[in-house]
């Protein structure tokens, strides 16, 4: 009864929106400087001079806030400033996630320096808190040849759930493409369905997933992992068996 009250309310026509006038690349960095700011309207306006502007800000700044809104500014622009100096400006700093923001700056930055940087993280068991950020700086800059020492700091972090989790999202946007054995330690140790719905999808597409998993899927806790699986389970079923 409650529902069909809730159902008979009719519905308000939705307010058309007024468009607000484009900001201009001052106005979206004075925005930053307050702590606000939105890096798409910024990214439609912004020059040259305004991406190194707002690189020196979020260089110069000990607001968090300031930090956290000048990360997003840089997640698909290239770092205008030099590479190495900011990195190794970030590794100083002795908070773990301001260290990790700073570093992120330079996620979107193609520099051998960060993939060699990031491959000796990977290499090294012990700097596992360090392997998250690597993962993020390798997403564009590794080569497919890194990929066999990507799946080894995975497995470096397997015990820390978040850490894992934040890798396997990088690993599942490597420009390279990730390896049948990448995603296959996605789908054992992650526990994000999403995640595990992309790694399958990886894996259907290279014709790696076993009869087991695929049962598996037909009882993930993501729908469209279910649905994909039982529909894929009922056309074996259905199709007549090679004589």
């Amino acid at each position: 009864a409650r529902a069909a009250r809730i159902l008979s309310v009719p519905k308000e026509e939705p307010q058309r929106r007024r468009r607000e006038p484009m900001k201009t690349a001052a106005e979206c960095i004075q925005q930053l400087r307050e702590g606000g700011g939105r890096w798409w309207e910024f990214e439609r306006v912004a020059k040259e001079r305004d991406w190194i502007e707002v690189a020196q800000i979020a260089t110069a700044t000990t607001d968090d806030a300031v930090l956290r809104r000048a990360r997003r500014f840089f997640m698909r622009h290239p770092w205008p400033l030099d590479v190495e100096t900011t990195l190794r400006q970030a590794l100083a700093e002795p908070d773990e996630l301001i260290r990790r923001r700073r570093a992120l700056m330079l996620q979107a930055t193609k520099s051998e320096l960060l993939r060699e940087w990031a491959l000796a993280q990977l290499s090294n068991q012990r700097l596992a808190r360090e392997n998250s950020i690597a993962f993020d700086l390798l997403e564009i800059n590794a080569r497919p040849a890194d990929r066999g020492l990507i799946a080894m700091g995975l497995r470096h972090l397997i015990r820390d759930t978040n850490a894992f989790h934040s890798a396997g999202i990088s690993v599942l946007n490597l420009r390279v493409r990730p390896t049948a054995e990448l995603c296959q330690l996605i789908y054992e140790y992650g526990y994000c369905d999403m995640c595990r719905n992309s790694a399958v999808r990886e894996l259907r597409r290279r014709r790696a997933i076993t009869e087991k998993q695929l049962r598996e899927c037909a009882e993930d806790s993501e729908e469209l992992t279910r649905k994909w699986a039982r529909d894929t389970l009922r056309r074996r079923t259905q199709s007549p068996s090679p004589s």
